[in-house]
C-alpha cells in the first residue's frame, strides 16, 4: 500500500507500459523515469491487471508525448527544496493538461525534489507528463522535448512568481500548529534520515503531532539503522503504508496542518478539513521543536 511504487518495489524501466492509477506516481514515471502510463482509474487499473494489458492511447503513443508549454526558469541558481512543490504547485494550475517542458533547471535535482514536483502538479492540475530538459530521458534537449510540434505558450517563472505561489498555499494566516504532517508522496529513506538529522538530538514540543508517512520498504531500513527509534524517542510518530489525506486525519480533529509538500497543501483542506501550511522540510523541523510555525 504505498504511492511510491518506485521506490523499493516495482521500478518501472524507460519505455516500458504501465496501468497506473496514483497521479503523483504517474507524473513520476512519466517524467523522471521515460516510462509510459495514462492516468487510469482504481476500476480501469485493476482490468488491466487482470488482462496484462492496457489500453493503446494517450501517453502510451510517442505522438502524444510531445511538449507543447515552454517553462523557463529564470534562476542563476539551484532551486531550494520548497520550490520544487511550489513550482510544480503553479506549474499544475498553469498547464491543466498540457505536456510542458521546463528549461533552464539548474544543478542535479534529487529524485525526492522531483517526486515532490511531479506530486504537485499533478494534485493542482491534470499533469501526467513534464519535460524536464537535461533530467527526463526524452527530453534531453528542448529540440528532443517538443519534436514536430512548437510551443503553443511560454511561461515565464522566477523567485518572484515562486514566492507569490508560496503565499497562495497557505491557507493558514497564522503560526499556530496542531500537525506537522510529512511524506506525501510518502517519505524514502533519504527524506527520514534528514528528518533524524535536521533534528540532531531534538524533542517534538509537547503541543503538537508530529508524523512521517512512508512505505514499508523505507520503514524496514529505518529500523535497520536504528533511524526509527531515534526518531520515536524524540515524538515523532511513523505512519506505515498509509496517507495524510486518505486516512481519517480528522478524527483527530486537527484545525492546522503544516506540510513540505504541495500536493498535501492542494487536498487538506477539503479533504481533513483543516487549514495549511507549507514550507520546507526544515523549516517543519523547526516549527516541531519550537511548536509553532516561525
Amino acid at each position: 500500500w504505498t504511492c511510491t511504487p518506485y521506490y523499493g518495489f516495482t521500478v518501472p524501466k524507460f519505455g516500458e507500459h504501465l496501468a497506473w492509477t496514483e497521479s503523483s506516481a504517474v507524473a513520476f514515471a512519466n517524467t523522471v523515469l521515460g516510462a509510459r502510463s495514462n492516468r487510469e482509474t482504481a476500476i480501469v487499473d485493476v482490468c488491466c491487471a487482470i488482462l496484462g494489458r492496457t489500453v493503446e492511447s494517450g501517453l502510451h503513443l510517442q505522438e502524444n508525448r510531445y511538449g507543447e508549454v515552454l517553462i523557463n526558469l529564470n534562476f542563476d541558481r539551484p532551486l531550494n527544496q520548497w520550490e520544487y512543490g511550489a513550482l510544480g504547485f503553479r506549474l499544475g494550475r498553469k498547464l491543466g493538461n498540457k505536456i510542458g517542458v521546463v528549461n533552464g533547471m539548474k544543478g542535479v535535482p534529487t529524485h525526492e525534489n522531483l517526486k515532490t514536483l511531479c506530486a504537485a502538479g499533478a494534485a493542482q492540475g491534470s499533469l501526467a507528463l513534464l519535460h524536464i530538459v537535461g533530467i527526463t530521458p526524452e527530453a534531453r534537449t528542448i529540440e528532443d522535448a517538443f519534436g514536430p510540434k512548437t510551443p503553443i505558450e511560454v511561461i515565464e517563472i522566477g523567485e518572484a512568481e515562486l514566492l507569490e505561489t508560496r503565499a497562495a498555499m497557505n491557507t493558514h494566516k497564522g503560526n499556530d500548529i496542531d500537525l506537522i504532517a510529512l511524506g506525501c508522496p510518502q517519505y524514502t529513506i533519504n527524506e527520514i534520515v534528514k528528518v533524524r538529522d535536521l533534528l540532531n538530538g531534538r524533542h517534538i514540543a509537547p503541543n503538537l503531532q508530529f508524523w512521517i508517512y512512508a512505505n514499508s520498504f523505507a520503514i524496514a531500513m529505518a529500523e535497520k539503522m536504528g533511524v526509527r527509534k531515534e526518531l520515536e524517542e524524540a515524538g515523532v510518530t511513523i505512519r506505515a503504508e498509509t496517507c495524510m489525506i486518505i486516512s481519517p486525519i480528522h478524527e483527530w480533529n486537527f484545525k492546522t496542518i503544516m506540510t513540505d509538500s504541495g500536493k498535501c497543501v492542494h487536498y487538506g483542506p477539503m479533504e481533513c478539513n483543516a487549514e495549511m501550511l507549507f514550507g520546507s522540510t526544515e523549516e517543519c523541523v523547526e516549527a516541531g521543536v519550537t511548536g509553532h510555525a516561525l
